[in-house]
């Protein structure tokens, strides 16, 4: 019950008041299935503590200037997933190349997700935390599995270039950002 008063408080406004997405600043679902399935407890909690820099979401845990500590965090994850838990995720193969996973990114991603220097109506996937957070897998398994009911659909993109564009993306990665 305290998760959901935290939710409501924090959350709603811009991902909705059933946590579906796209009310606000293009905030995404936070229950659709294949995040879900995806998103590992300790991704789910960073992103929450610290936020995505640039954007509505700010850092929500204390040791970056929010309202929440870590087991307020830790109960909203637990109330977000509601007994899902993630599925083991397919490897991605390495040796991805930068060039040629930025004009398959160009071709079938940016019109979205954007590009480094601007945002697209769907999650930005340049973020320097999201970056520094994320799996190859996760991204790897939102490319193979889209999200159904948003735009994201599941792409037909081989393996090789799954991480292609997982190469490009991290071309942008960049060192860690300091702790705040």
């Amino acid at each position: 019950a305290r998760a959901e008063v935290t939710y409501r408080q924090h959350c709603a406004l811009c991902h909705g008041p059933e946590a579906k997405g796209y009310i606000a600043d293009n905030a995404p679902s936070l229950v659709n299935p294949t995040f879900l399935a995806s998103v590992d407890d300790a991704f789910f909690t960073k992103s929450i503590e610290l936020g995505r820099p640039g954007t509505a979401m700010a850092g929500y845990g204390r040791d970056v200037g929010g309202p929440l500590d870590d087991n307020q965090i830790a109960e909203l994850v637990a109330y977000l997933r509601r007994g899902t838990t993630t599925v083991a995720l397919a490897p991605v193969p390495g040796g991805g190349d930068v060039g040629r996973g930025a004009g398959i990114y160009a071709d079938g991603c940016k019109k979205c997700h954007g590009d480094p220097g601007q945002r697209g109506t769907a999650p930005h996937l340049f973020n320097p935390v999201f970056l520094g957070l994320v799996k190859d897998e996760f991204i790897a398994h939102a490319v193979r599995n889209g999200r159904p009911g948003t735009p994201m659909e599941p792409t037909a993109l081989t393996d090789a270039q799954i991480a292609d564009v997982i190469a490009y993306l991290r071309s942008y990665a960049g060192p860690k950002p300091p702790a705040p």
